[in-house]
Parts: C-alpha cells; sequence; structure tokens
C-alpha cells in the first residue's frame, strides 16, 4: 500500500491486489479491502489535527458492492466533517476504470494529546 496524494482533507493510496490478498474464492479479502479504506479515510482525519492532536478509529461502516479482483486499486478518503473530539470520513476504492467496488465511512475519536 502506497499513498499516491495528499492535500488537505483529502488522501488516496494504492494497493496492487495480488495472490497473497485472496480468498478461496479469488477476490480481495475484506479485511484487506477495510484495511485499504481505514488508512485512506484516516489519513485524511490526520491532515486536519495540530501537532499535539491524536487520532484513532472509532469506528468504520465498510459496503462491499463489487468484488475486488487482483489489479492495482486506489482508495480515496476524504474528511466529511470534524469536531473538537470526532471527526467524520467517507470515501471509496475504485478500480483502474474507475468503477467503484467498496465504499466506507467512519468516526475517529481526537485526543488533545497522545494518549498513555
Amino acid at each position: 500500500m502506497r499513498c499516491v496524494h495528499k492535500e488537505k482533507n483529502l488522501a488516496r493510496y494504492e494497493l496492487e491486489i495480488a495472490t497473497d490478498h485472496l480468498n478461496k474464492r479469488g477476490v480481495a479479502h475484506g479485511g484487506v479491502v477495510a484495511s485499504l479504506l481505514d488508512t485512506a479515510l484516516g489519513a485524511s482525519v490526520v491532515f486536519s489535527l495540530t501537532p499535539e492532536e491524536w487520532t484513532g478509529t472509532l469506528e468504520l461502516s465498510v459496503q462491499f458492492r463489487e468484488a475486488v479482483r487482483p489489479g492495482v486499486v486506489v482508495a480515496e478518503g476524504r474528511l466529511a466533517r470534524r469536531g473538537r473530539s470526532v471527526a467524520f470520513a467517507e470515501g471509496e476504492i475504485r478500480d483502474a476504470s474507475g468503477k467503484i467496488l467498496a465504499s466506507a465511512h467512519g468516526v475517529w475519536t481526537i485526543w488533545p494529546k497522545k494518549p498513555d
């Protein structure tokens, strides 16, 4: 997985789905898809933080729309709203043709400093 784009409130990560990522049916395991989305959405939240703030995923909901097959996929995460103690993000994974394969929305907790 690698970050291919970062800007305020937006992050894109790509991953080449390989045989190691596949389940017995020959499609990407749901955990791989969820991890990629968690990373992209979480990165969009991180851009909203001050240097002393810290964040962690509180909730992530993934909607699996199409099978994620071998090849390069791109996950985009966008900060939807930021409050004092929580942030909301959304995004999706697309294949090389731009087709949405999975989408997600989630909530991140925000601490004023790194938790002990």
